[in-house]
This record gives C-alpha cells, structure tokens and sequence, in this order.
C-alpha cells in the first residue's frame, strides 16, 4: 500500500506544471526529494551557466533514478513477503490435512489437501493422501488417477505403485493383469526389502504376465 501510494503521489506531482514552491512546500503529503526534483525541472531561471544548468539536469535524473531503484526495490519486498505468505498457508494447510487424514476425518483432510494442490498442483504427498481417502470412500477411478498422478509427478513414489497393483489385482470392474504385473514389478524394484514381496510374487504367479 505504502509503494502504490508514493507511487501515485509521484505521477500526479510530475504532471502539475503549474505548481509553485510555496504550495509545494506546504503540501507535506509529497516526499521532499520529489519537491527538489521537480522545482528544478519546471523553475530553471533564464540566467543559469549551461555548466549549473546541466550539474542541475544530472542532480535531477540520479534523484529520479534513485526514487525508481526504491520503488523497484520495494516492489521486489512485497512480492517476496506475498510468496512467503503463500508458502506458510500451504505449510499450514498440509499440517492440518495431515491432523485430520491421521485422527480417520477424510473429508477435512481432503479440504485441506485440496488447498495445497490449488498452490501446488505437483505436490505427489498431497495427491497420495487424496487417492487413500478416496479408496476408502469407495471412489476408485478417483483413487486411481491421483495415484498415478503421483507417478507422474514421482517416479519413485514406491507406495504408489504398490496401491495402484493393489486396485488392478483386485477382482472387479478395474481388474487389468497387465497393469497390476507392472505396478507390482515396479514396486519390488523400488523396494526389494518389502514385507509384501511374498505375498506379490505370489500374485504374479498366478495371474502376472509378461
């Protein structure tokens, strides 16, 4: 707000031919260097040396470049502090997520979550909190495509790949052998140490194919 004020009080000066320096000096709403500045471009008397004329005339173009310099810095602040801003709501909004994802609350944590993409649409920790809450509600064509979105987004995203075999394997309209065979794969690879590897090997073969 400071900025866009000083800013705006800066253009109308500059455009006020007619201003003298006894109003100028009475309006203490413009900052005293933009009064110098501008009493030196619109008074210069007839009778100053080309060599005061053009000292002025430098005096004058370094004081504008110095108040451009500000205002470019203090807009670089305020974009910085808007971004920082953003960055605590996130950090905010996937803490609390992960309150009520922790405490069984699914429809809050997936508000929250919500939040995070809208900020953060490659956030993979958010897209894979959203697929287990809708796994557990029963929407699996949701759960399966922020699963792999997570992939996408994190190719080494082991637990991804690990429920997306699991969604494939199961008996029912999204069964697909091929598509459970190479998230299990992948998921071994990822994890060789895993406590589910017998259980998927298992799995692979009886029904995996190549």
């Amino acid at each position: 707000m400071i900025v866009e004020n000083t800013g705006l009080r800066t253009f109308l000066f500059l455009n006020r031919p007619m201003l003298n320096l006894p109003d100028v000096l009475k309006d203490h709403s413009n900052p005293p260097v933009y009064c110098r500045v501008s009493w030196t471009r619109l008074n210069r008397p007839d009778t100053t040396s080309k060599k005061q004329y053009s000292e002025e005339k430098s005096r004058e173009v370094n004081g504008l470049v110095k108040i451009n310099r500000a205002l470019t810095f203090s807009g670089i602040i305020i974009i910085a502090l808007f971004f920082c801003g953003c960055s605590h709501d996130v950090s905010l909004y996937r803490k609390t997520g992960d309150v009520y994802y922790k405490n069984g609350a699914y429809e809050k944590a997936e508000v929250e979550y919500k939040k995070v993409l809208k900020h953060y649409p490659k956030d993979s920790e958010a897209h894979f909190r959203l697929g287990v809450i809708y796994y557990k509600k029963g929407l699996i064509e949701k759960s399966l495509f922020e699963f792999i979105e997570v992939t996408r987004i994190d190719p080494k995203y082991a637990k991804a790949f690990y429920n997306l075999g699991t969604i494939f394997s199961l008996r029912g309209p999204y069964f697909d052998a091929k598509k459970a065979t190479f998230s299990f794969k992948k998921y071994l690879e990822l994890e060789p140490a895993t406590s589910h590897r017998d259980k998927i090997e298992l799995w692979l073969s009886k029904y995996g194919t190549k």
